[in-house]
């Protein structure tokens, strides 16, 4: 499976990539661990609960989906514009979405945590006994897992050559918003 980061994805650092890297790693074992690439399944097999909403958000806040304890939340209306919005299949960009949110729940956070060793938040956590990743390592490392698990339950998605969609929806719904094109 092609894990490579791609150049579109936004990450920022080195540390960024290292996380992006090991979502992607996490999810090729627990494919073929589990024997499939299908997020829905994936998550119907580690008892995680999928449930979808309708809320289509507020103002400009974009939030396809949450991932709280065992529970995934998707918010179908948000997936359903943002897809229309970029022209990529519902059902490829609630995958993906799926996919995101699960690797919130795999990507081990011991692994997670070592790959900042030296920093505050990490100490902070250990402390308390609480996770405590900064947001961008913890949401590249999820982004790297969906886009291993999209690349392999639906290798000719349009989602894959344009992963901004999926790693930062609020920032392209912006840029669609302002384009001419959008105007029509």
């Amino acid at each position: 499976m092609n894990c490579t980061v791609p150049s579109d994805a936004l990450l920022d650092t080195a540390v960024e990539r290292e996380a992006w890297m090991l979502g992607a790693d996490t999810a090729t074992e627990l494919l073929e661990r589990r024997g499939t690439s299908d997020p829905t399944t994936l998550t119907a097999r580690l008892n995680i609960r999928v449930e979808t909403e309708d809320w289509d958000g507020t103002g400009t806040l974009v939030m396809l989906g949450s991932y709280d304890g065992d529970v995934i939340s998707l918010y179908r209306e948000q997936i359903r514009a943002l897809a229309e919005r970029h022209d990529i299949p519902t059902a490829h960009l609630t995958a993906g979405v799926l996919a995101h949110e699960l690797g919130h729940a795999v990507v081990p956070d011991d692994k997670l945590a070592s790959i900042h060793p030296g920093s505050w938040r990490r100490r902070i956590g250990d402390l308390f006994g609480i996770s405590s990743h900064a947001k961008p390592i913890a949401e590249a490392a999820a982004n790297g897992f969906a886009f291993a698990v999209l690349r392999s339950e639906y290798p000719e998605t349009p989602l894959v050559e344009r992963p901004r969609v999926l790693t930062n929806p609020g920032m392209t719904a912006v840029d669609s918003a302002s384009s001419p094109e959008s105007h029509h």
